[in-house]
């Protein structure tokens, strides 16, 4: 949990509505060469409720996803009074998010590298933004400018979220450095997946990863 992460001051925001999102920003301070630094959290959960899934689909007619855009709006605005707390430290951002999330943290990190906040004042050295089955956001015709390289986005290639609203007929796109995981059976996903159940064995105790198993709990977990 955050707590047992270091994180304090820890703000959860449960409205699942069309055009908002369920998410928590916390902070922590740290010792990063010598000097105390103040790390703000904001991890941003994915589609759950029937309102979301509406949210997800309305697209509006504007440069970015309507609902996605509009869901920024409340956790930027949470994120403003921590950075106001912190300001006399040095201030780093970690936005990490999936799916609706993931869109959601991939259009706020691009807002605030370009200062658009009036409050949060954070150099983009200093934001690390991780999006997880990352939808198409936005219009803007500099999407792909390098100052955007901040931000991660790891997907799957069959993975009809991450193809919402296409590239190639709606000209959307997103926000940073995007990858994706391996073609099933290829010599690369062979190798890294034989990395991957080496790693789950390391801190599961043991275990032997079964990917039939993993959603099962997965689903369990989010039910």
């Amino acid at each position: 949990s955050l707590l047992n992460l270091g994180f304090e001051s820890i703000t959860i925001n449960t409205d699942a509505s069309q055009y908002a999102v369920n998410y928590s920003v916390c902070k922590k301070k740290m010792i990063i060469d010598g000097q105390v630094v103040v790390l703000i959290a904001a991890p941003i959960r994915g589609t759950i409720t029937e309102d979301e899934w509406i949210g997800n689909v309305s697209f509006g007619s504007g440069e970015n996803h309507e609902s996605f855009y509009v869901s920024t709006w409340d956790i930027s605005s949470t994120i403003d009074k921590y950075y106001v707390e912190s300001v006399d430290y040095q201030v780093k951002l970690l936005l990490c998010g999936h799916s609706r999330g993931a869109a959601v943290a991939n259009l706020l990190a691009a807002d605030l590298i370009d200062k658009k906040s009036a409050i949060t004042d954070i150099e983009k050295e200093n934001i690390y933004t991780y999006t997880f089955a990352t939808p198409n956001v936005t219009r803007n015709e500099n999407v792909s400018n390098t100052k955007y390289n901040c931000i991660f986005n790891i997907i799957h290639y069959n993975d009809l979220v991450t193809m919402l609203r296409l590239k190639k007929v709606m000209n959307y796109y997103k926000y940073g450095l995007t990858f994706a995981f391996p073609h099933d059976g290829s010599d690369l996903h062979k190798a890294n997946i034989s990395k991957v159940r080496s790693v789950y064995k390391e801190y599961r105790n043991g275990a032997e990863y079964n990917e039939l198993t993993e959603i099962q709990r997965i689903m369990i977990c989010h039910s």
